[in-house]
């Protein structure tokens, strides 16, 4: 089971442009709270500290938000909003959930062993970058990790190959094609294969 994460937030009561500017100058990023049976709120929460969390536990953790004067709020990240230009984050929205209540969320799909297909000289067709999966908030990782270093050229990996963690279900059908490992001619660049891009290891 993940532990909560602690984090401090403050309301938001002015919502103009001035305002949102100011917060931004101090470091904080804009963002709300919402949920079933409570009033959306307006928040701002430290920038720096979010993204930290972020690149450590991942997007699907549970954090637990507390503010002056309310009840701690037990959420998840529901959506950080990027900005196209800069590629920081804009805004982030936390939805309130129930520890004994099932989510869905999105599991990025992490490929490793993609060397090796390169040195086949094969290359992977991906159709999916996440997979929906649905369970109890504090069962769902962040990721699913598929290795590709076993398969050869026609080898397909549909949703229904994933091992997921035990209370974890997926959302989309299990015929539902995630990769396949694509032969490139010998005359051709991988940039020339229509429709596949050289596989770049995530991290």
């Amino acid at each position: 089971m993940k532990e909560a994460i602690n984090m401090k937030f403050v309301i938001r009561t002015a919502k103009t442009k001035g305002a949102n500017n100011s917060w931004k100058k101090k470091g904080y990023l804009l963002g709300s709270i919402y949920g079933k049976g409570i009033t959306p709120l307006s928040i701002a929460v430290r920038k720096d500290e979010l993204k930290k969390y972020v690149n450590r536990f991942g997007r699907n953790s549970i954090y637990k938000l507390e503010g002056e004067d309310q009840k701690p709020f037990t959420t998840m990240i529901k959506e950080i909003q990027v900005s196209p230009v800069s590629h920081d984050y804009n805004h982030v929205d936390f939805q309130q959930v129930n520890l004994s209540e099932e989510i869905k969320a999105e599991l990025l799909i992490k490929i490793t062993g993609s060397e090796l297909l390169e040195s086949k000289r094969l290359y992977l067709n991906r159709q999916l970058d996440t997979v929906s999966v649905s369970g109890l908030p504090q069962s769902i990782p962040d990721s699913i990790e598929i290795d590709v270093s076993g398969l050869n050229a026609g080898d397909i990996i549909k949703v229904g190959d994933l091992k997921l963690p035990e209370g974890i279900r997926s959302e989309l059908h299990s015929d539902q094609v995630i990769l396949s490992a694509i032969e490139a001619k010998a005359q051709e660049e991988p940039a020339a294969v229509e429709g596949v891009e050289p596989v770049a290891e995530e991290e």
